[in-house]
């Protein structure tokens, strides 16, 4: 499995006065340079422990998995994620890569061979000392299907969202980044605040039709994607 990691930053520097929540730490893009819609669909997501955008220091872990339909194979996935305070992302058991900044998200490019089904693991920590404190990650990923007969290429979007699992307590369970990994005692994730963009959004787009759940298959007719 390769990967390439870009770097976006937003242009307004971090505020020195007390951290706000994790959204309102994400601006929106101030301009697009292409008509497909950028990554607003994705949610601030954290533990059930957090209340009114605040949570406890420490690290937790998050779980995604996304199954392609049958007669399909994954190929690649582009993922954008950030986190506050730090975060570290699997996908299909392998290390993608490392963050450390709620106003600068990465994106990361990896190449899944073709897998049936894709588990992306974050395991993430509020750094802070206090009591409580803001707590986040945000995440989108577009994944692409292996090319069928035609040259047709299909894929989906997946967001940060209420899909999302964690297990219910501090705990960082061994192998939960691996594929087959039984999740089925796991919770919910709660979202904070509701979809927020992220910085250099615009770099990375979603389709014309913006995706109205967790995700959004993308179909296709000989060797057009739509």
């Amino acid at each position: 499995m390769s990967i390439r990691r870009r770097n976006y930053s937003q242009a307004t520097p971090k505020p020195a006065s007390r951290k706000p929540s994790p959204v309102s730490q994400i601006q929106t893009p101030t301009a697009a340079t292409s008509h497909h819609k950028p990554l607003s669909q994705a949610a601030w997501i954290w533990t059930t422990e957090a209340s009114g955008g605040n949570a406890p220091p420490g690290t937790r872990a998050f779980l995604r998995t996304y199954t392609a339909p049958p007669g399909q194979l994954i190929a690649s996935a582009t993922a954008i994620i950030a986190a506050d305070n730090e975060y570290t992302l699997y996908a299909n058991e392998f290390p993608v890569g490392s963050g450390s900044s709620s106003s600068t998200a990465q994106t990361w490019s990896i190449n899944l061979g073709a897998a049936p089904q894709v588990v992306f693991a974050v395991v993430a920590t509020n750094t802070l000392t206090a009591p409580l404190d803001a707590a986040g990650v945000i995440f989108a990923a577009e994944i692409n299907f292996v090319k069928t007969a035609g040259n047709c290429t299909g894929g989906a979007y997946l967001v940060s969202d209420v899909s999302w699992l964690w297990p219910g307590d501090a705990s960082l369970p061994s192998g939960f980044e691996f594929p087959g990994y039984n999740s089925s005692s796991w919770t919910a994730v709660t979202m904070e605040g509701g979809p927020a963009p992220l910085p250099g959004a615009q770099s990375l787009y979603l389709p014309r039709r913006a995706p109205s759940g967790p995700f959004k298959s993308r179909s296709c007719r000989f060797g057009t994607n739509l």
